[in-house]
């Protein structure tokens, strides 16, 4: 941003994968970190589901108190169309910036049709992005929660000539350095947790995990952003993870004790198929397990 008066305008995810894992709260510590971090004097805001709103209509920032009191006005609910929301915030605005800040779970299309993860939406997004170009705009993108799809906001990010950040203190991904990096194998989820279960509906509301070993788990706990990245392609997502030890998971253990050995001994990682759909990478694929700090 290249001045304090541009127009700024907010397009915050409101959809119901925001409301678990506090995530809807860190949208609005990020928004409010945005508006002190360059000095916003003129913003907005729009909030999106699979309908879109504008919340506060571009007005002068007199007291960040009015923008926080726009977004408690705000409920997680609904499916989430990103596309859709980019697609309103152009129509409306020029030569405008735009933020916006979400898990980057997309499941819906402009057409209605998807599911999280796919390419078909990651495309639709590329696309439209060109079209925010064209208007003059750029997006940059702010990531939060632990199970965000990082590629999805940091393509977008990167085709508007915008800024990509993975945390409501605003931090740039490039600050961070891996401290540690593993390969594993991917297999899928057990059924014993949500996202293993075969109705994706059961998903939306419950944090996505990854099943890993006790010593990864420790790793996690000490990492400041663990992301698992596919090398082939180059797309990464965020990740929690949870030991294989866990007592929700000790009949998995026994009924597949072979598999649990070979998550216990770091060989393999066990992730849902909405991950692997935005990762590209299919169960058996190797893929790498990044722990960074600051």
């Amino acid at each position: 941003m290249q001045g304090t008066k541009e127009k700024v305008v907010f397009i915050v995810d409101r959809s119901i994968s925001m409301e678990y894992d506090n995530k809807f709260n860190e949208a609005v510590e990020a928004i409010i970190n945005l508006i002190n971090k360059f000095n916003i004097e003129r913003a907005g805001i729009i909030a999106f589901d699979h309908l879109v709103d504008e919340s506060l209509p571009l007005k002068e920032v007199t007291s960040v108190d009015e923008i926080k009191e726009a977004l408690k006005k705000i409920f997680p609910r609904g499916n989430t169309n990103i596309s859709k929301a980019i697609k309103f915030a152009n129509e409306h605005y020029t030569s405008t910036n735009f933020f916006l800040i979400s898990d980057g779970r997309a499941n819906l299309a402009l057409n209605g049709s998807g599911s999280e993860g796919e390419e078909v939406i990651l495309k639709e997004l590329l696309h439209i992005s060109g079209e925010v170009v064209e208007k003059g705009n750029t997006l940059s993108c702010v990531s939060v929660g632990e199970d965000s799809f990082l590629s999805f906001l940091s393509d977008i990010s990167a085709a508007t000539s915008g800024s990509f950040f993975v945390s409501k203190e605003i931090l740039k991904f490039e600050e961070f350095k891996v401290k540690q990096k593993v390969k594993v194998v991917a297999q899928p989820i057990p059924e014993e947790l949500p996202a293993g279960q075969p109705t994706w509906a059961k998903e939306l509301n419950t944090a996505h995990v990854a099943v890993s070993s006790g010593e990864l788990f420790k790793l996690y706990k000490n990492s400041k952003l663990t992301i698992v990245r596919n090398e082939k392609n180059g797309r990464s997502i965020r990740v929690p993870l949870l030991s294989v030890e866990e007592e929700v998971l000790k009949s998995f253990r026994e009924r597949l004790p072979k598999r649990a050995e070979n998550i216990r001994r770091g060989k393999n990682i066990l992730v849902d198929a909405s991950a692997r759909k935005a990762l590209g990478a299919k169960p058996g694929d190797e893929l790498v397990l990044e722990f960074l700090e600051l």
